[in-house]
């Protein structure tokens, strides 16, 4: 089969741009025959001291320019939360365990002999302890002289409610799994060693008390509404971690995603977006808008964004040279938030085409984002984007019955093949995330990929990414981008009634707008969906309790982020009630 042999060659975006870089400069320079060296003159070697210097000299003021990343994953240790309550008759450690990060407390106890393997038998019902106890995680890390200016301390995956401390002082609270977060660190970092802390309270206690205040606050029956809403309704995270029919109910905790000390000295990029158009006369355009932000001390510093493709194909059958031509912009000065258009024009465009279309792999164009001040980059970004277009077609059927529900890809009706996707693990933090760096447990190091996989070898060209899972890792997608498998994405609702209305229609639209941000880039990316069997389960109730985000919230979002893509209210929907034969999409438990 073709797939055989990239089985093992699908890359992340900056190993393909590493393989790109090898093969055009390296391996040429390699093959070059260098001449004898000859003896140096006086004048000579003056001269080239003096251009060593020189780029000594410009090699220290990138470094001094450039945005920087360091993560913060060793020296990890996780104890019981001195100020938080311990169920009586629990084999809770009484001392600091090794952690790692990312990663869960049920894996670190289990690491540690505390727990058996939750997935063995019923003994997920001896680890129930562990998701009524308060855990906090603490390491050290160091900070050269002198300490980074505008700084920041990023988690990009906290699960769930925690409070952060650096050096004893508090530096905030996060409240949704799915959110990353960053605090401001300026004055609060020292030279050498600093103590950072993280605390995580229950999130099953913690969703039992907000479900008692919202039950008391409501102006609706009580007892009715009581009996339909649950806990997890009020905790942003993994709604399966609660226990499905699929799976076993293990709510805990944990760093699950990478921590880091950014510095910004100048500005950094944040993040973009794309879009496609191709023209009547043959070649496509790429409109691109990059978001970034300058910090504070730099906010007036002139920069520059330029925006390359510099290769285009696929890791079955390489890449070569786009021959597309850069652009550049100016960058508006000032604090905050701003944004940059630019356009690339491709001659002779190579569409993205998912799987079925042909035997080879989909075509993807590297994309550089380089942000520069003069001629020093400071922050860069390297991705792969797919050229295509997708509709979602909904039209009369001839009978007048109904409508269709069908995609369209790049002009041409797509047969949706395909099948749920549900986390691969249970403990999402010890899949590999990135394949550019080391799994942390190796049985689980390709799962993703292999599964992924797996889907294309059987015939499926689309993944539906599950309401009650995760929006999932930048790897997933990837690989979908490099399979040709298309991306049904729900927004992390499923088969429950949510409060929708103030704070928690805020945080709706908070958590919507990162993973939106996050996610539009992909071409594998087909459709946006609010829900999991919501409407299906509680349509009839006289009040859905959820509905103004999946009507009013989320399509919001999606209309203002990722306006190109498709929005559909939940899964299944259409028509006078959800799960209509004749109308949108339905789930056929009867197969």
């Amino acid at each position: 089969m073709v797939m055989e042999r990239a089985h093992r060659r699908l890359l992340c975006p900056a190993a393909l741009a590493m393989l790109l870089a090898c093969t055009s400069v390296g391996f040429l320079q390699a093959a070059r025959q260098s001449p004898p060296a000859k003896p140096k003159t006086t004048a000579e070697s003056s001269a080239g001291q003096q251009a060593a210097s020189a780029l000594n000299t410009r090699s220290e003021r990138s470094s001094i320019l450039r945005t920087t990343h360091i993560f913060i994953h060793d020296g990890w240790h996780v104890k019981v939360a001195p100020d938080g309550p311990v169920p009586a008759d629990t084999p809770a450690p009484r001392a600091s365990l090794p952690a790692r990060v990312p990663g869960h407390v049920h894996v670190d106890l289990m690491r540690a002999g505390v727990l058996e393997d939750p997935y063995y038998r019923l003994q997920e019902r001896d680890a129930a302890w562990v998701d009524e106890t308060d855990w906090t995680y603490e390491t050290t890390f160091h900070v050269d002289d002198p300490a980074p200016s505008h700084a920041y301390l990023v988690f990009h995956g906290l699960d769930t409610i925690a409070e952060i401390a650096l050096n004893g002082e508090p530096l905030g609270r996060t409240d949704n799994m799915f959110v990353p977060y960053e605090f401001p660190v300026d004055g609060k970092l020292r030279v050498g060693e600093n103590k950072l802390q993280v605390v995580f309270r229950s999130a099953p206690r913690v969703g039992r008390e907000r479900l008692e205040q919202w039950l008391a606050s409501g102006e609706f029956d009580r007892a009715s509404v009581a009996k339909r809403m649950e806990d997890r309704s009020f905790v942003r995270k993994a709604q399966y971690m609660y226990g499905w029919d699929w799976g076993p109910r293990l709510v805990s905790c944990g760093i699950w995603k990478p921590v880091e000390l950014m510095a910004v000295p100048v500005a950094r990029l944040l993040d973009w977006r794309c879009d496609v158009e191709f023209t009547p006369q043959g070649p496509a355009v790429i409109h691109l808008r990059v978001f970034l932000e300058s910090a504070p001390q730099a906010s007036d510093t002139p920069l520059t964004l330029r925006a390359a493709l510099p290769a285009v194909g696929n890791v079955e059958d390489g890449f070569m040279e786009a021959a597309v031509t850069p652009a550049s912009a100016p960058v508006p000065t000032g604090e905050g938030r701003q944004s940059v258009d630019l356009e690339l024009r491709v001659d002779q465009p190579q569409r993205w085409q998912p799987v079925g279309r042909s035997d080879r792999l989909p075509a993807l164009y590297q994309l550089d984002l380089s942000l520069l001040d003069g001629e020093e980059v400071i922050d860069q970004i390297t991705a792969h984007i797919g050229l295509r277009t997708i509709e979602l077609v909904r039209q009369p059927d001839a009978d007048g019955k109904g409508e269709s529900f069908k995609f369209r890809v790049n002009g041409e009706d797509l047969f949706a093949k395909g099948a749920n996707w549900i986390p691969a693990d249970s403990f999402p933090g010890r899949l590999t995330n990135d394949d550019c760096t080391p799994a942390t447990e190796e049985a689980l190091a390709s799962r993703v990929h292999d599964l992924l996989l797996a889907a294309r070898r059987a015939g499926m060209n689309m993944v539906r990414v599950w309401g009650g899972g995760l929006y999932e890792s930048d790897h997933f997608y990837n690989l979908c981008d490099q399979l040709g498998l298309l991306v049904w994405q729900d927004f992390t609702y499923a088969c429950g009634l949510y409060p929708d209305e103030g704070e928690y229609a805020e945080a709706a639209r908070a958590e919507a707008v990162a993973a939106v941000r996050r996610l539009r880039v992909h071409p594998s990316l087909a459709l946006w969906c609010g829900n999991n069997e919501c409407q299906m389960i509680f349509g009839a109730s006289d009040r859905l309790w959820g509905e103004k985000l999946y009507d009013e919230v989320l399509p919001a979002v999606v209309a203002a982020e990722d306006p190109g893509r498709p929005y559909w209210p939940g899964s299944p929907w259409g028509g006078e009630e959800p799960g209509s034969q004749d109308f949108g999409n339905s789930h056929a438990w009867n197969v």
